[in-house]
């Protein structure tokens, strides 16, 4: 082959269109179309070619290559399947290198995205935003903060076994004042711990305490307010053959 027939598919070359993307998320294949021309004329024929991958459009490392024997061109028109393997299409920019018979064609071409593909940019993204943005582990202690007008944290357990629960407390120390869970409210009218049941009928507890030590108690309830009108327990109920308090022992 002439310098000149050489030179033809370099400048044809240069007008390849950028590889389509796969339709396969579970494959790395991606496929290359081109027009070859041989002495200004569409070439035929089957070619060698060369491709390999580089991160910038003049040397740079080779990130990766494929060498593709007896490629069918016709009527200077083909089509390869090109497969770089894994990892290399990052989101950042790639150039691709060809050779065609051992002959390296210059300069290398840029790939571009094709429109749907950016939209996997943002694939190890969460709207925008990287990973490292996110939880990665947890702090002690978790704090969550928002406004909302009914609850910041919610269980849901759809277990009708029993002994199932929507949250669940434990404080594992062996001594000390510790507490399973604890609630407060600053609020001048407010309720450090809400508990209701809205079933119509049953046995149903708002609230159920249980003591399983020798010296414990089941419910403690306690006012530290030096004055004003406190409870150190209030209990109401609204039914007329309800009761307010029961105790068992």
């Amino acid at each position: 082959m002439t310098k000149l027939q050489v030179s033809a598919i370099a400048s044809m070359l240069l007008a390849i269109v950028g590889p389509a993307v796969a339709q396969t998320p579970l494959g790395t294949v991606f496929t290359y179309q081109g027009r070859l021309k041989d002495g200004g004329s569409p070439a035929n024929g089957s070619f060698n070619m060369d491709f390999k991958l580089y991160p910038v459009p003049a040397g740079g490392t080779l990130l990766a290559s494929q060498t593709l024997p007896g490629v069918s061109v016709t009527d200077g028109l083909f089509t390869v399947q090109v497969d770089f393997g894994a990892g290399v299409f990052d989101g950042n920019q790639r150039w691709l290198d060809v050779t065609v018979d051992g002959t390296p064609l210059v300069p290398r071409q840029e790939l571009t995205a094709a429109p749907h593909a950016l939209f996997s940019l943002n694939a190890d993204q969460l709207d925008g935003l990287d990973s490292t943005a996110f939880l990665q582990s947890i702090p002690v202690p978790l704090t969550l903060s928002g406004t909302s007008a009914s609850h910041i944290i919610r269980g849901d357990n759809n277990s009708t076994g029993g002994g199932s629960v929507g949250v669940y407390g434990r404080s594992n120390a062996a001594t000390g004042e510790t507490y399973g869970v604890y609630g407060r409210s600053g609020s001048t009218s407010g309720v450090g711990v809400f508990g209701e049941t809205t079933a119509a009928s049953g046995t149903t507890y708002a609230g159920r305490f249980r003591a399983l030590s020798t010296s414990g108690s089941g419910v403690f309830g306690e006012a530290t307010a030096t004055s004003g009108t406190t409870y150190g327990g209030f209990f109401q109920n609204a039914s007329s053959s309800g009761i307010g308090v029961r105790g068992w022992a």
